[in-house]
Formats: C-alpha cells, sequence, structure tokens
C-alpha cells in the first residue's frame, strides 16, 4: 500500500532568528515544500513579542500562502536557559510512578532551584546490566510557555516543544542512515549563552550535556578555549566509557546562535590542541546525506533544526527522541475547548431536529384532515350519527395534535445557558495563575466553576473580575482550601447565579 501523503511544519525559534520549514512526506520520501528565515528585533534575552511577533506571524503567512493548506501540524524547537539534559540510570525495579522520581531527580539540580520546572523522559541507549537509562529533560516552564503563546498568537497551534540539539540530531541521525551504527558521532549545538552535546556510540545515545557559557569568556580568544575544553572533556568520557581502537569518530558543532559566525569559531577551535577534526557548520548548513530533498520554492536558507522538528511528527513511529515539553494546560485547555465545540454542534443538531419534528407533524395533521374530507364528500357521510361520530374523531385527533405541539414548542422556546458569553467572559478575566477543571449548570442559572489556583489572592482576583460582568448576576466564592497532594496549589469553588435569558 501506498503511505498516505502528510505535512509537517518545523519552527526553529532562537532568540535572534526564526526558520520555518514546511516538509511533505510521500510515497517517494520527504521533500521540503518551502522554508523561511528571518531575524528577530532585539535580540539578547528579548522574547518573541511586539515586533518579534510580527515578524513571527509574517513568516507564518509566508508559509501558508506556498502550503495552500489547512490543519498543519506543527513542531517546535527551541533553546531555553536554563535548560537540563541528562541520562538517569533506572533500577531493574522500576518504581511504582516514574515520572515523579524523574521529576524528583531533576529538581535536585541547582540550576532549577525555585523554579516552575516542566519535564519529560524517554528510554534511550541499551540495557546496562541490571539498569536502563532515561533521557531526562528539563528547563522553565515559564520561558516555554511565552514561546508556545507567541506562537499561538501567530496563528501556529504547537503540538510538540523539544529542545533544539535533539532537533538537529534527529535530522542528522537520519541522514547518515546505516552510517550511523559504523562510527560514533559528536554533535555540539552552540546557541547564545549555552553549548548542548549529544553523545552517539553506533547509533545508541551515550551521553547529554547542557553548559552555560562562563562570564569570563567574553573574547573571542576565551570563548574559544572554554569550548575547546568543553569538547576534550566529551572526548575523554568517550575514550574512557567507549575504548575501541579502530573506531571512526565525527565531531560536528553546529553554530545555532551565537555572535560568533562558524569561520570564527572554526578559526578559535584549529588554533587548540586536537581539536583539528572538528566540523564546523551554520545552523543551516545542508546535510551530505540525501535527508530530504528540497522543492522549487525553496530558495531561502532551511534550518535543519526545523527540518528536524517536522520529522518528529511525520515519523512519530520511529522517533527515538520522544521528548515533549509542552505544558500541560495547554493541553488540557485545547481538550476543554474541543469538548464545548462538539457539543454546541450537538446542540444545534437537536434543535435543528425538533424543527424538522415539528414540520412533519403539522404535515401529518393537515394530511388527515384532507383525507377525512374526501372521505366524507366520496362515500356521502351526510346522516346525523356519522356527523357526530365523525366530529368526535375529529375532536380526538385535533386534540391529540394539539397536545403534541405544546410539548415540542415548550422544547423550541426553551433557552438554555449562553455557552460562548459565559466562557468568554470567563477567558477574559482568568489570571495566568488560575486553572479551571470543571464546569457545569445544571438548572440554566447556577454555575460552579472549579479549579487550582496558585494562591488564595489569585482565586480572589478571579471572583472579582467576575463580579459585576455579563452575564453573571452574582458571584461568590465558595470554598478555598489548599490542595493536600501539592501544597502549592489551592483548590477553589466559585458559584454564579446567570441573569435570566430574555
Amino acid at each position: 500500500m501506498k503511505s498516505r501523503t502528510k505535512t509537517a511544519l518545523g519552527i526553529d525559534l532562537c532568540e535572534h532568528r526564526v526558520s520555518i520549514a514546511l516538509v511533505e512526506r510521500n510515497e517517494r520520501g520527504l521533500r521540503v515544500l518551502a522554508a523561511t528565515t528571518h531575524e528577530l528585533p532585539g535580540g539578547g534575552q528579548r522574547q518573541p513579542d511586539g515586533d518579534g511577533a510580527r515578524m513571527l506571524s509574517r513568516a507564518l503567512r509566508q508559509i501558508r500562502r506556498r502550503a495552500r493548506r489547512r490543519g498543519i501540524k506543527v513542531a517546535l524547537a527551541c533553546s531555553t536557559s536554563p535548560t537540563i539534559m541528562q541520562l538517569l540510570l533506572i533500577p531493574e525495579r522500576v518504581p511504582t510512578n516514574i515520572g515523579e522520581f524523574v521529576e524528583q531527580e531533576l529538581k535536585q539540580c541547582v540550576a532549577l532551584s525555585g523554579r516552575d520546572i516542566l519535564s519529560d523522559f524517554c528510554g534511550a541507549g541499551i540495557d546496562l546490566g541490571s539498569q536502563r537509562q532515561l533521557l531526562t529533560v528539563a528547563t522553565d516552564t515559564a520561558q516555554v510557555r511565552e514561546r508556545v503563546t507567541a506562537c499561538r498568537k501567530a496563528g501556529a497551534i504547537v503540538e510538540v516543544v523539544e529542545p533544539a540539539v535533539l532537533a538537529y540530531a534527529r535530522a542528522l541521525l537520519r541522514s547518515e542512515g546505516e552510517a550511523r551504527y559504523r562510527r560514533d558521532m559528536l554533535i555540539a549545538v552552540l546557541g547564545a549563552h549555552t553549548l548542548a552535546v549529544c553523545l552517539f556510540c553506533k547509533g545508541v545515545l551515550e551521553f547529554v550535556r547542557v553548559r552555560e557559557a562562563p562570564s569570563d569568556a567574553n573574547t573571542a580568544e576565551s570563548f574559544g578555549k572554554w569550548l575547546a575544553d568543553e569538547l576534550r572533556a566529551v572526548r575523554q568520557h568517550h575514550e574512557l566509557e567507549c575504548p575501541r581502537e579502530s573506531r571512526e569518530w565525527q565531531a560536528r558543532v553546529v553554530v545555532h546562535d551565537n555572535a560568533y559566525p562558524p569561520q570564527e569559531i572554526e578559526r578559535l577551535l584549529a588554533a587548540e590542541m586536537g581539536m583539528d577534526r572538528v566540523t564546523v557548520v551554520g545552523a543551516c548548513d545542508r546535510l551530505s546525506g540525501q535527508v530530504v530533498t528540497y522543492g522549487d520554492a525553496t530558495s531561502q536558507p532551511v534550518s535543519i533544526a526545523a527540518i528536524g522538528a517536522a520529522l518528529k511528527l511525520l515519523e512519530a513511529d520511529r522517533d527515538e527522541l520522544r521528548i515533549n515539553l509542552l505544558p500541560g494546560e495547554v493541553t488540557r485547555a485545547r481538550l476543554f475547548s474541543r469538548h464545548v465545540l462538539v457539543t454546541a454542534n450537538a446542540a444545534a443538531l437537536v434543535f435543528l431536529g425538533l424543527l424538522v419534528l415539528i414540520q412533519l407533524v403539522a404535515r401529518a395533521a393537515g394530511t388527515a384532515h384532507e383525507r377525512i374530507e374526501q372521505t366524507r364528500v366520496s362515500q356521502q357521510l351526510s346522516t346525523a350519527p356519522v356527523l357526530i361520530a365523525q366530529e368526535r374523531f375529529l375532536d380526538q385527533e385535533i386534540s391529540h395534535v394539539q397536545e403534541r405541539l405544546q410539548q415540542l414548542q415548550a422544547i423550541h422556546v426553551r433557552r438554555d445557558v449562553d455557552w460562548p458569553r459565559v466562557l468568554n467572559a470567563v477567558r477574559e478575566v482568568s489570571p495566568a495563575s488560575v486553572c479551571i477543571t470543571h464546569l457545569a449548570c445544571t438548572d440554566n442559572r447556577n454555575l460552579s466553576l472549579k479549579g487550582l489556583a496558585r494562591s488564595g489572592d489569585a482565586a480572589q482576583e478571579f471572583v472579582r473580575g467576575l463580579e459585576g460582568r455579563d452575564p453573571f448576576q452574582s458571584v461568590s466564592l465558595a470554598r478555598l482550601e489548599r490542595q493536600q497532594d501539592n501544597g502549592d496549589l489551592m483548590e477553589y469553588q466559585v458559584d454564579c447565579l446567570l441573569k435570566s435569558a430574555p
């Protein structure tokens, strides 16, 4: 059977640049349909808002005009700071809640202390005796949420978020093909302030690390020395952990988002001893292998990390780096919106069915009257007993039809809750620190809102925001208590009385 054509959009978003690649998979393989790269204004620590968001929105519009398709899935590759990547050894007796075990291990990292952590993990490497390896990634939740929000405002609904080094590694390993299993490969992605390293031994992830550039590496020579020292440390680890004399070694430094261009990084590494076998490339330099073909519309440089992010969606069944840092509240909000949309569509179908039923009943009553009249004329029913019986029969039929019409009319004129107006009012006043987990209204007047808040003040602010807003007649905080299994969150319940429908 021929594989079904699929299309995915990969976004490589960093502090100074946004690169987008539209990749298609069909029976002939992978092909880049369109790509665009734009420099973001400001740079530095500035997040993609303001002018940056407008630049991202313009880039997405260009891609959509070329694609002429809707409903394209989006994967985001980004580099946040601080980010922790490490391999954890899991004992033979796997903990009951392995996610909680991983999160507790990551919280011990000093770089993430005092922050709201967003983490994920997946299997990596091979069995090590009675232990196994997990690739774990953790970063600051607020930074990932800001980037996902910027993409949403620009019209891209992100489904997957991962570090840029994993996206680049996926594309590079895909281009190597079977050769990846015959040699060792070091991939170092150089960001604005970080160095992310992945070491693959015969195609198996053996070592990962993320390093922050020190404050004293503020000149080209000091920066080059620091980078060379980090690469030597990884090389020494490889020689100790994987000692083999006849193994091919390949080291690649990717200048993803750095003040120094690839030519300058290559010059700095050439000045260091033992760095002559390191290849330095740019973020958009094409790979030697045929991972994808480039369409005629691909005139601009294509980010390899953007292509790797799109491959995560197109080849999910064969993906080995299954990390997704999409915040959980984003997923829950989308599920809630889909539920509301399905409910509204079902209500519209029921209302349409009632209208059709009323028309059918009215038509049946008219047909019965015509049939009775035709029978009376054709059979010449003129005697008094027959006329009386006919009149009684008509009265019964009329009463029966009127009762059914009254029942249908009651359903027809009944007004349900104006959910779009209620949900828009709730969305407009909901603070960022308040999450809604339950919404119910049984009698079209009394509405109950339940959820979680970071503090009692946040819940009170939410209640004050609802007071006096249309369509709420009255709002009161019915319950506020600290969550038992998570002491940092407060459970709340807000009771609202809706205004009567006009």
